[in-house]
């Protein structure tokens, strides 16, 4: 009896294996993809150091830590429920402390401007303005110094637009609701077909504008032509195929600005990375050179240069969200090269090198593929990988068990046979 207990048991442990595995696998991916291990983190470049400022500024409601220990700083509050997809988000260059925002996809066709304390203190209705996807804002002088908005209608979730939309409206002298007709509206489609794209970036001088697609595990960037936008449009032309000029490891860009000095902020759900200007020509590498973890948000797409660039504003879709402000790290906040001034093509004796050594403080590794996901995606991800692993160990299991249960069997026949 006894030998045919102890088969029995084993039998019972082997079938057991299987689920032992899985929970293990389950175990040690999950603290992988669902929070990477500060390892990861450091090799990826994202900074340990995350801004602090306890108080905020003046009319702060006060400052606490998300889950990630983050502070969460709120710069003013978003009462007005008319808002209630903030999607794009830039700091007017005439009226101090205001900055514009905007519904995203089936929205009106309406730009609020919001004042320091929250309150929105005019509407414009761009005229003609179907609203199909609208993602991003964007401020900038043109070349005869007029303030101008922006507005990137370029969003496109199932990839199906043959093409996008930018509208120029002059920015008011004055902030009174009004109905506003845009300027110009540039027609652009990409060179490889439909994409999906949150981030509409555009020098302060405007000189260039890119566009950033929102890739799962990669995004790309695209200048407009510079007869569509920039020195040589000429006010007649309004259409044109983007140009590619750089790929980035980051994961689904939600929005970015442009630094006084030319230098780019981009955002994800999650974190904020620092890079240089892509410029108008393609470069081989557009890597970040610093990162650090943005407070926690429902939805984060929002992003806005502040104060010459020391700090940023950032915003979520979600009524009655307020606009968070992140004071920049020293290493985010470091003087331009001297003559730079935001043209990519001017630098300084000495830029080249200090470019080269930025590019290998490094980004490309697991953290910046996975890390920046939002933890659903991650789950998703881990989800489907156990899946597979599962089934592939199962059968190996119980294959190896059933060679040697056999044999014992027939090893223990012959002993109670002689």
């Amino acid at each position: 009896m006894r030998p045919a207990a102890g088969r029995l048991a084993r039998k019972q442990r082997a079938a057991r294996r299987p689920t032992a595995a899985a929970l293990f696998l389950a175990l040690s991916a999950g603290t992988l993809f669902l929070s990477p291990p500060a390892c990861f983190a450091s090799a990826a470049g994202v900074s340990s150091s995350t801004p602090t400022d306890p108080t905020g500024p003046a009319g702060s409601e006060g400052a606490s830590s998300g889950a990630d220990g983050v502070p969460r700083v709120v710069d003013r509050p978003m009462p007005d429920q008319r808002i209630s997809e903030g999607s794009g988000l830039a700091a007017s260059p005439t009226h101090s402390g205001i900055v514009w925002t905007h519904n995203d996809s089936g929205n009106t066709g309406q730009l609020f401007a919001v004042g320091p304390s929250g309150k929105v203190v005019a509407t414009l209705t761009v005229a003609g303005a179907q609203g199909y996807d609208w993602e991003a804002v964007a401020t900038y002088r043109d070349a005869q110094g007029r303030s101008m908005l922006a507005v990137g209608d370029i969003g496109d979730n199932e990839a199906i637009r043959s093409r996008i939309s930018v509208l120029l409206v002059p920015e008011p002298s004055r902030l009174v609701s009004r109905t506003v007709t845009p300027q110009r509206v540039l027609r652009l489609t990409y060179p490889q077909g439909a994409a999906d794209a949150e981030t509409l970036l555009v020098d302060p001088q405007g000189r260039w504008m890119h566009v950033v697609t929102k890739g799962l595990f990669q995004s790309e960037a695209f200048v407009v032509p510079p007869e569509v936008f920039g020195s040589r449009a000429s006010g007649r032309t309004d259409s044109g195929t983007l140009l590619k000029v750089a790929d980035t490891f980051l994961s689904l860009v939600t929005d970015g600005d442009v630094l006084p000095d030319g230098r780019v902020l981009l955002r994800t759900y999650g974190v904020l990375a620092l890079l240089p200007s892509p410029g108008t020509s393609p470069v081989e590498e557009w890597k970040a050179t610093t990162k650090v973890n943005l407070p926690d948000q429902p939805q984060g797409e929002g992003l806005t240069v502040l104060d010459g660039g020391t700090a940023v504003l950032i915003s979520s879709e979600g009524a009655g969200e307020p606009l968070l402000r992140v004071d920049l790290p020293s290493q985010m906040r470091e003087s331009a090269t001297a003559g730079n001034n935001g043209n990519p093509t001017a630098a300084a004796p000495g830029s080249a090198e200090r470019s080269a050594e930025h590019r290998t403080e490094g980004t490309g590794g697991p953290a910046d593929r996975w890390g920046d996901l939002p933890g659903a995606v991650r789950l998703g991800v881990l989800a489907a990988g156990l899946l597979v692993a599962f089934l592939l160990v199962n059968p190996l299991l119980k294959r190896g068990s059933g060679r040697r249960d056999p044999g014992r069997g027939k090893a223990g026949g012959s002993r109670r046979r002689a």
